[in-house]
Order: C-alpha cells, then sequence, then structure tokens
C-alpha cells in the first residue's frame, strides 16, 4: 500500500506546479485548464460508470432477494391457506365430536335417569311386597254372662294374620264408662297380659272381669237407657323381625241393648 502524502509535499508539489505554468500563455493557460477540466470529467464519468455498475449488481441481486422473498410469501401464503383449510376441518371435526359427545351423554343421561326410575319402581315393589308379607295383628272381642246377677266377662283375641312372625311388645286390655271413646284410652298396670314371639295363625289372648262384682239392675238400666256407654277394648303393640319396623291394632267394642248377651258389642279397630 502506499504511503500518504505529507500536506507540505502536496503544497510544494502545487507551488512547482504554479510555478511552471506562471509564465505560460493565456492560450497555454486555456489548455492547461481544458485538459485538467477533461481529466476531471473522465475520472467523474469512471466513478459514476463504477457507481452504476455497483448499484446494477446491487439490484439484480436485490431482485433475485426480491424473487425469494416473494416465493417464500408466496409458500407461506398457500401454507397459511393449507393449515387454514386443517384448522376448518379440525373445527368440523372436533365440533362433530361435540355434538356426538353431547348426544351421547344425553342418552347416557337419559339411561340413567330411566335406570333410577326403575331401581326406584323395583325398591318401592320390593318394600310393597315385604310390607305385603309383614305381620298383621287384627283384634275380636267377646263378652260373656253380660245378664243382672253375674260377673261380665270379655275375651280378647290378637291374632297374627300377616306372612311373618311378630315380637309382640305389650298385649293389654280394659273397660271403662266413656261419653265419647278417646284416642288415648286408659289402661291400668295390670292391663298387660302376655308378651313374645308370635308366628302367623297364632295370637295372644286375654281373659278377663269387665266388672269386679256381679252386675246390678241399676247399672243395667243405665247402660240400657244409654246414660252411660261401657267399652271393652285392648291394643297390641308389635314389631316386624324383619324390619324392625313398629306397629299396633287397636280394637274395642261397646256396649248395645236389646241385643242378646252374646252379641253385645259393636267391634271398632284400628290398626298401623
Amino acid at each position: 500500500m502506499r504511503a500518504i502524502w505529507p500536506i507540505s509535499q502536496i503544497k510544494r508539489k502545487l507551488q512547482k506546479r504554479k510555478a511552471e505554468h506562471e509564465h505560460d500563455t493565456p492560450t497555454d493557460k486555456a489548455a492547461h485548464s481544458t485538459a485538467i477540466a477533461t481529466w476531471w470529467i473522465a475520472a467523474f464519468t469512471i466513478v459514476l460508470a463504477a457507481v452504476g455498475l455497483i448499484t446494477l449488481f446491487e439490484v439484480i441481486g436485490g431482485a433475485n432477494d426480491t424473487k425469494a422473498i416473494v416465493e417464500a410469501a408466496k409458500k407461506q401464503a398457500d401454507a397459511a391457506g393449507k393449515f387454514a383449510t386443517s384448522a376448518a376441518g379440525i373445527n368440523i371435526g372436533v365440533s362433530d365430536a361435540v355434538t356426538k359427545l353431547n348426544l351421547q351423554a344425553s342418552k347416557l343421561e337419559e339411561s340413567v335417569r330411566q335406570a333410577s326410575r326403575l331401581a326406584k319402581d323395583t325398591e318401592i315393589a320390593n318394600e310393597n311386597a315385604i310390607e305385603g308379607d309383614r305381620p298383621w295383628f287384627g283384634a275380636t272381642i267377646a263378652v260373656a254372662d253380660f245378664e243382672v246377677g253375674k260377673i261380665p266377662r270379655a275375651t280378647v283375641r290378637f291374632m297374627n294374620s300377616g306372612k311373618r312372625p311378630a315380637s309382640v311388645s305389650a298385649a293389654m286390655t280394659h273397660s271403662r264408662y266413656y261419653a265419647d271413646f278417646p284416642e288415648q284410652p286408659f289402661y291400668e298396670e295390670g292391663d298387660l297380659h302376655s308378651r313374645g314371639f308370635v308366628v302367623p295363625g297364632d295370637g295372644v289372648i286375654a281373659d278377663f272381669s269387665i266388672f269386679i262384682s256381679p252386675l246390678t239392675q241399676d247399672a243395667q238400666t243405665t247402660l240400657d237407657t244409654r246414660a252411660a256407654t261401657l267399652y271393652v277394648y285392648g291394643k297390641v303393640l308389635y314389631k316386624d323381625i324383619r324390619t324392625g319396623k313398629e306397629h299396633f291394632t287397636h280394637g274395642c267394642v261397646q256396649y248395645s241393648p236389646a241385643v242378646p248377651c252374646e252379641a253385645k258389642g259393636i267391634l271398632r279397630l284400628s290398626s298401623l
């Protein structure tokens, strides 16, 4: 690489050149100036040509780059279109799948509801069957010796007419005068007759005296004129040994005048 001239040397060359042409004629000076201008024009032309060539190469290269960019953009556009189409297809597929899942869920829910209804119906049917086979006690009350001079007696029978055995916790009987028979009639401690395990077809039987002394004429007249009403009643409490549910049966008869003593009563029965 050539060394850069010092400024002092450049000045000496310019001064020398100026001295050389100091005595030139106007014509020589004009020619010299023309030569210098021509040289500068040529140099500038060369520079312009070089710049043009460089620009041309850059344009060509840029054109190639632009073409590549255009091709790449086109490929991206095609890929984006294909992706959009695929995405649309995926969305449609997903939508169809969701729709099918919803339909399946609805069918499953309906199946669950049907199964629940069937289970409930089966449960009710089983409960009805169990209840239908439960122990059930009826009551009969028979009155005897209801005559003046005798001590009337009553026989109360609580019979298990159901299909399963029962555990009897209490069987009570009593007799008493009432204007209207109450929901909870009176019982004494001695009215409890028996308790225990009772199979179907068997029962609890209680026999007791309605009065502690023979019936008097005055008592008979009171009953016949409806001045008072005599009730003979009983209650049995029992439990279903299979389900553990507790049940009861109440029964009562009231004295009816002008009826043979063997049938002096109307049975009233309630049970649960």
